[in-house]
């Protein structure tokens, strides 16, 4: 059941609320990443296997026959929802593209450069259930973005 909220009371505004933190959770997420900058993708799979019970001693980049295997067990109605999906986050991912630009004022000219990153690494939680549409979502704007 929805409750209603009568801002007139508050004087039309509402308080921002603070974001809390775990120390603890903090602390861990550091350390992790951390480990991952000193130590690299081994990291990863060590954690992955302990959190997730995923065997990625393999790499952790997928291989063109692995999406195929992949791809010849998925529906064709599927794949086509999936294929129209990601033609519509790509399409909404371009237009959030921020663009390089520049100007000049009294001689002095600025703007900002956009560069994308060479390469980028998309999480997509799985264990019970299976989240194509995390895939879409994740993976799609960083291709449009320029990553590979």
């Amino acid at each position: 059941m929805l409750e209603l909220l009568d801002l007139r009371e508050r004087g039309g505004r509402l308080e921002p609320s603070r974001l809390e933190i775990d120390p603890p959770v903090t602390e861990t997420v550091r350390s992790i990443l951390q480990r991952v900058f000193v130590e690299g993708d081994e990291v990863l799979v060590e954690l992955a296997r302990r959190f997730d019970g995923a065997d990625l001693s393999g790499g952790i980049t997928v291989t063109d026959e692995e999406i195929e295997r992949a791809e010849a067990q998925v529906s064709a109605d599927l794949r086509g929802a999936l294929a129209e999906l990601c033609e519509r986050i790509a399409d909404l991912a371009a237009r959030q593209l921020p663009r390089t630009w520049w100007d000049e004022r009294e001689g002095v000219r600025f703007g900002e450069v956009v560069r994308p990153l060479g390469a980028v690494g998309c999480y997509v939680p799985g264990g019970r259930a299976v989240y194509p549409s995390s895939v879409c979502m994740t993976v799609v704007p960083a291709r449009v973005a320029g990553g590979r």
